[in-house]
């Protein structure tokens, strides 16, 4: 029975990985095949394949610019390149667990094989200039595999519907400015991918990459608009109230950056506080105390903090060389502003109200 198990959840586990694997290496091989190689080598793209593989779970990298002869990370990938390898996680865990009939040991044996073929990856694509982090590699895909493994039928998770409501909300709004912003600074935009010069093929990469990309920008709004901002690079900040911008990459998603101060746009907080607002009244328009109410705010406010803790830290990182490090926000920045922006809601709302009425039931 064991080595069944074992069987099935190797078979499973090769087989989420190539799903993500192959067409990464199929577009590795089309960009090496149309803009060439300096040496001709056909381990290069295989090498490429590896690394875009790993680097949509996330793993870091260790550069070494051979050019310039100094070291960098490369930490700043894009959150959407996750999507793909949680689908493929998914559902290699479900066939597994088909099987096995055992959601703990399907996650344990899935994951076992899974992160034992990354790690064999990630030692494979070791290059003299771009080294994936063996020590990160096991850690992240670890947290993917139980992300994707995770039952949310289970009534403790269903608590999470609201967060991500509420996240959705912010998100898709913030993701919305940045679109419009890009359009307002059109001609930047185009400045920039003039720069890259990517082709036809390479175009059509670059386009991609650039749509992966956004959930990051997406965050970066987010924490913009609730008067943080966010770097790009050392000694820079973005934000309403100051604005401290030396450089910017040539990315044409970059080409949506703020021009300078703009106080006004911390009028968007309003926004800010009335989603998770009108989700929670929505939810919660029942005759249930004010202890109850206080116990639901806290526990979607609690929640909500964790997963944009946990954006912010993926969403951020090092882009290359030192001088755009950091690049994003601090983790725990946005989620402490929601939090004080919910207990504040939490006082206004709910605890003034009740004494107030009590004040009142006592006077009668």
């Amino acid at each position: 029975m064991l080595a069944r198990a074992l069987l099935i959840s190797f078979q499973q586990a090769l087989r989420s990985i190539a799903l993500t694997l192959f067409p990464l290496a199929f577009i590795a091989m089309l960009a090496w095949a149309t803009a060439g190689s300096s040496t001709g080598n056909t381990t290069d793209p295989i090498r490429a394949s590896l690394w875009l593989w790993l680097g949509a779970h996330l793993v870091p990298f260790h550069l070494h610019l051979l050019a310039s002869g100094q070291a960098g990370t490369l930490s700043l990938l894009p959150i959407g390149g996750l999507i793909l390898p949680l689908i493929a996680m998914r559902s290699g865990y479900s066939r597994t667990d088909a099987v096995i009939a055992s959601p703990k040991g399907s996650r344990i044996l899935f994951g076992f094989w899974y992160i034992l073929i990354a790690e064999l990856l990630a030692y494979a694509a070791q290059g003299n200039s771009v080294k994936p982090s063996l020590i990160f590699t096991p850690i992240y895909i670890s947290l993917w595999i139980l992300i994707a493994s995770l039952d949310y039928s289970q009534k403790f998770l269903q608590r999470l519907a609201l967060p991500f409501r509420s996240i959705e909300l912010l998100l898709g709004v913030s993701a919305l400015a940045v679109a419009i912003s890009m359009v307002a600074h059109f001609s930047i935009v185009k400045s920039l991918t003039t720069v890259i010069s990517p082709g036809w093929i390479g175009g059509v990469l670059y386009l991609l990459l650039q749509i992966l990309y956004l959930p990051n920008l997406a965050i970066y709004a987010l924490s913009y608009f609730i008067g943080l901002g966010f770097h790009l690079g050392s000694a820079t900040l973005v934000a309403p109230m100051q604005f401290q911008l030396h450089q910017i990459p040539a990315i044409s998603l970059m080409g949506a950056l703020p021009t300078g101060r703009h106080p006004m746009y911390l009028l968007a907080i309003i926004f800010i506080i009335l989603v998770p607002l009108l989700i929670f009244r929505k939810e919660y328009t029942g005759n249930i105390g004010t202890v109850d109410k206080l116990k639901a705010l806290f526990s979607i406010t609690v929640f909500t903090s964790l997963i944009l803790m946990a954006l912010s830290f993926f969403s951020s990182g090092s882009l290359i060389t030192h001088a755009l490090n950091p690049v994003g926000l601090t983790f725990w920045g946005v989620a402490t502003a929601f939090a004080a922006i919910e207990g504040a809601l939490a006082i206004l709302l709910i605890l003034i109200p009740a004494a107030f009425v009590s004040l009142l039931a006592r006077r009668k």
